[in-house]
């Protein structure tokens, strides 16, 4: 039995209002535990991936280097409809594609 992160990350009872962008929600400490338990990227016990933590120290870095040089925004040419979830085991949007536009920062 699994389940696909799409599916564990749009339950509201662990990430209230699942379906707007809400970046915040990460900061705060109400829902803190239910939220460590359903974000599970890189599984659990003892089978989880034995580079979890190098893992999450790169994406760090690697975000945070990105959007210090970039801009980005979704592209006008996106349609709502073309970002609906198709229910496959490995979810993706219905348009199969996300166009985003990238500006250098000065």
């Amino acid at each position: 039995v699994g389940s696909q992160n799409y599916t564990v990350l749009r339950d509201a009872t662990a990430f209230p209002d699942p379906g707007n962008f809400f970046p915040e929600r990460w900061l705060g400490e109400e829902g803190d535990e239910l939220r460590r338990e359903a974000f599970t990227p890189f599984s659990v016990g003892p089978r989880a991936c034995i580079g979890i933590n190098l893992a999450k120290m790169e994406l760090n870095k690697l975000v945070a280097a990105f959007f210090l040089r970039f801009n980005a925004e979704v592209d006008e040419s996106m349609r709502e409809e073309d970002m609906r979830m198709y229910d496959l085991f490995s979810a993706g949007p219905s348009g199969g594609k996300l166009l985003i536009r990238l500006a250098e920062r000065k």
